[in-house]
């Protein structure tokens, strides 16, 4: 299936946001991440997305895409209440909300 998305980038997560799978056209957004241990299994993939030495700065949207996961997140955490996910919803709440240079997406008028 992962596969089958390319080239389009597919990843597959369990349910404590850890990568399990993803396909070849993945490599792009790992590459020149700056915190190697980052990429060390289990890699999560929330916290790859929002630590400042991980995909952060590439985000052009960081404050969106950050509200959106948290938000996603504590959903998940209050429906569960899974201790691990509420660890990770406190630690991703204390990256920064959004770094410079960082800027909300542009809006097309005929969206």
């Amino acid at each position: 299936v992962l596969k089958g998305h390319e080239p389009f980038p597919a990843l597959a997560v369990d349910r404590h946001w850890n990568l399990v799978l993803a396909n070849a056209a993945i490599a792009p957004f790992l590459a020149d991440v700056g915190e190697a241990s980052l990429l060390t299994p289990p890699v999560n993939v929330l916290r790859l997305s929002l630590h400042p030495g991980g995909i952060a700065p590439r985000i052009v949207n960081l404050q969106e895409w950050r509200t959106h996961l948290i938000e996603r997140l504590k959903h998940q955490n209050d429906a569960t209440g899974d201790p691990v996910l509420v660890e990770l919803e406190r630690e991703l709440r204390c990256y920064p909300s959004g770094l410079k240079g960082s800027r909300p997406a542009p809006v097309e008028p005929n969206a």
